[in-house]
């Protein structure tokens, strides 16, 4: 009612999630039957979501995804910047000890 983005669907169509921007994850609930019937927006919880995405990433990518049965997200939240350094091992099992 107040504007939102990055809809998604829960994985059965019972529930619509969006943000707002007052980063808020809402939801509303749907009945569909002969009559489209959706309950008001109600707030799940608030985060710092990452409306930007990945560097070089389409920016209509969505900052959270639904599990199936719509009680866990996954979100991907802004933080600040850190100075660690990450190293990513890839064919690790290669120089694993004993291998």
């Amino acid at each position: 009612t107040q504007g939102g983005t990055m809809p998604v669907w829960r994985n059965d169509g019972r529930e619509l999630y969006f943000t707002t921007p007052q980063n808020q994850l809402m939801v509303v609930d749907i009945a569909a039957g002969p009559t489209f019937r959706h309950s008001a927006p109600r707030e799940l919880f608030r985060a710092p979501f990452n409306r930007a995405g990945a560097a070089g990433a389409d920016v209509r990518c969505q900052s959270f995804a639904a599990m199936p049965d719509g009680q866990q997200f996954v979100v991907d939240v802004l933080k600040e910047r850190s100075t660690t350094l990450l190293t990513v091992i890839t064919n690790w099992t290669a120089v694993a000890p004993g291998r």
